[in-house]
């Protein structure tokens, strides 16, 4: 019993892998590659969309997140994906805003991403503007 416990301690939290791709202001045509973010399934989706957005060095506010046909609204964006049923697999929707200019994106056929890798990556750059 003693030896399970420390192994179940010892597991890593499982993951969750989604798929978020960008999209001009009419939802027709796909901007740049997709970004494949994992993050922790209790992880708000708004760390995820952020993750997103920093990423192509946009804001948050000039775009509109989709998901299984639901628009992800502040509120939902405060959700998780295991509270909303996400799994690894499932795509985000980001459309642009109307009149936001496209950021440049990578040329590599894919993007993998990590939310915490990402926030800690943002802090650092805020220290070293102290």
């Amino acid at each position: 019993v003693y030896c399970s416990c420390i192994m179940a301690l010892q597991q890593p939290p499982p993951q969750v892998l989604l798929t978020v791709a960008l999209y001009a202001s009419d939802g027709s045509t796909q901007i740049g590659v997709p970004a494949m973010i994992r993050t922790n399934p209790g992880v708000p989706l708004s760390r995820v969309t952020r993750c997103f957005c920093n990423w192509l060095s946009i804001s948050e506010d000039s775009v509109l997140f989709v998901c299984n046909g639901r628009c992800l609204d502040p509120d939902t964006l405060g959700l998780s994906a295991q509270q909303l049923n996400l799994t690894s697999g499932n795509a985000i929707l980001a459309r642009l805003a109307e009149g936001v200019p496209q950021p440049q994106t990578a040329a590599a056929p894919f993007a993998l991403l990590d939310v915490t890798d990402s926030e800690l990556s943002a802090l650092a750059d805020a220290m070293a503007f102290t």
